[in-house]
C-alpha cells in the first residue's frame, strides 16, 4: 500500500492534467461536467477528480504493485466498464512518487498487473441514507442564513436580499420545498460533505418555478435543521460527488 497523500497532485506528477480531464470526460458516460458549455472547462470533473482521489486515499482504497499504481474514479464507460487512473513509479526521485499514465475502463490489459480491482469510494452505508424523511421536523436558522456578516447572505439573489420582508420570503420557499420533497423524495437531492451526508433543498426566492439557491439539511437525532445556503454550482458539485444528482432543478 503506497503512503497516503491526502492531495492527488502531491501523490503523482500529471503534467498534462487538462488533457486527461478530458479524456476521462469523453470515456465516462454522456454528462455534461461544465457550468459553460461554450467554454468546456470541465470545471465540474476537476472538482469531482479532486474530491474523489482525498476520499479514496483516506479509505486507502489505491491499489500499488511495485512499478503501478491506480484507484477507482467511480465513472462508467458506456460498456458500464468501470474507469479507473492508472499511475506508473516516478523515475524522477525528487518529485511525486507516481506519474501519472492516463484513465482506462476496467477491461484494458494495463490494469492486468492488479490481481484486485480497488473498489469506488464510500459515502454510506445504506441507501436509506439517501432517503429524506419527511415525517421530520425541519428546523431553520434563519439568523445564521441570513446574517450580513456571514457568505450566507451574499448567495440570496441581490433583488431580495436586503428587503424588510426577506425573512418571511426565506420561510415561505422552504415551506414550498417541503411540499415538493413530500410531492417528489427525489427533489431532496444528497450532498457529502464534512464527512456526512446532508440534504439540498431548492429555495425559490425571486420566482415561483426557478431555484435560486439550495438550502443544505442536516440530520439530527430525531429532526433536521437547515443552517447554510449554497449557489447551485456549489450544490452541484457536493451532491455530484455521490452520484448524478437525477432532480430537475440542479443541474449544472
Amino acid at each position: 500500500m503506497p503512503p497516503v497523500y491526502e492531495n492527488l497532485f502531491d501523490f503523482a506528477y500529471i503534467p498534462e492534467f487538462e488533457r486527461l480531464v478530458r479524456s476521462l470526460a469523453q470515456k465516462s458516460q454522456q454528462e455534461n461536467w461544465s457550468y459553460d458549455p461554450a467554454q468546456g472547462d470541465l470545471n465540474i470533473l476537476k472538482n469531482y477528480i479532486s474530491h474523489t482521489y482525498k476520499k479514496i486515499a483516506g479509505e486507502s482504497k489505491i491499489a500499488a504493485t511495485a512499478n503501478k499504481a491506480c484507484f477507482n474514479t467511480g465513472l462508467f464507460a458506456p460498456s458500464n466498464n468501470e474507469i479507473f487512473w492508472v499511475f506508473t513509479k516516478n523515475a524522477n526521485a525528487n518529485r511525486q512518487p507516481w506519474y501519472s499514465h492516463g484513465v482506462y475502463e476496467a477491461s484494458d490489459i494495463i490494469l492486468s498487473d492488479f490481481s484486485t480491482l480497488p473498489e469506488r469510494a464510500s459515502y454510506f452505508t445504506s441507501h436509506e441514507e439517501l432517503i429524506y424523511d419527511t415525517n421530520k421536523e425541519l428546523r431553520i436558522n434563519a439568523g445564521h442564513i441570513l446574517d450580513a456578516n456571514r457568505e450566507n447572505l451574499e448567495r440570496i439573489p441581490e433583488s431580495v436580499r436586503d428587503k424588510p420582508f426577506l425573512p418571511t420570503l426565506l420561510l415561505g420557499a422552504v415551506e414550498d420545498a417541503k411540499i415538493k420533497v413530500r410531492q417528489n423524495y427525489r427533489v431532496a437531492v444528497p450532498q457529502y460533505y464534512n464527512n456526512a451526508i446532508q440534504f439540498l433543498l431548492p429555495l425559490c426566492l425571486t420566482g415561483r418555478y426557478v431555484p435560486d439557491v439550495a438550502l443544505v439539511v442536516s440530520r439530527q437525532d430525531n429532526f433536521y435543521i437547515g443552517h447554510t445556503c449554497l449557489s447551485l454550482q456549489m450544490a452541484y458539485n457536493n451532491a455530484r460527488l455521490i452520484a448524478k444528482p437525477m432532480a430537475d432543478w440542479l443541474l449544472p
